[in-house]
């Protein structure tokens, strides 16, 4: 075990610059790659942020038209949000692949979406099991949405509201 102790002794106690030897200039090499890599590791976690910020101020502008729950029952065997932000092509759903996914037993798993078409939003049902209604009647169609109309999936109630709209 000595001899491989001095040997390596020798090896890095050779001198390559002057008075440096080989210890010297690789435990210098290793500081600065070690300083690169802290230094990639923060930008890294700058740029999530500045993405995640980024997001974040894009659907603040984007949001002013969202659904708000008016059916509150405390009662519900599933999560449910109070607002849900409206974008321009929205699916409703009990299928996680919705844009806006509730667990309700009385959705179907496609119930409905809402679309913004030439900066109107349109309500259509998906041929659900139970149907979509717009302020209490039946829709077929993709109908038109004012702001304040009342959206009723299975046994909730939504009120829409378009920011957009100067009421």
């Amino acid at each position: 075990m000595d001899l491989f102790f001095n040997f390596i002794d020798r090896v890095f106690s050779i001198h390559v610059f002057g008075n440096m030897t080989l210890y010297q200039l690789l435990s210098t090499i290793l500081k600065y790659v070690f300083v690169v890599i802290v230094l990639y590791f923060i930008y890294s976690i700058i740029k999530i942020i500045y993405y995640d910020v980024r997001y974040v101020i894009r659907k603040e502008k984007i949001s002013d038209t969202y659904l708000k729950l008016i059916s509150k029952n405390d009662e519900y065997k599933f999560k449910i949000q109070e607002y849900y932000y409206i974008g321009e092509d929205n699916s409703i759903g009990r299928d996680d692949r919705n844009t806006i996914c509730i667990k309700d037993q009385f959705l179907s798993n496609f119930h409905a979406r809402i679309i913004l078409d030439k900066g109107i939003y349109f309500l259509e049902d998906l041929n659900s099991s139970n149907g979509t209604y717009l302020n209490d009647e039946r829709i077929f169609d993709a109908i038109e949405l004012k702001s304040k109309d009342i959206i009723k999936f299975g046994e909730l109630k939504f009120l829409f509201i378009n920011g957009d709209e100067n009421d």
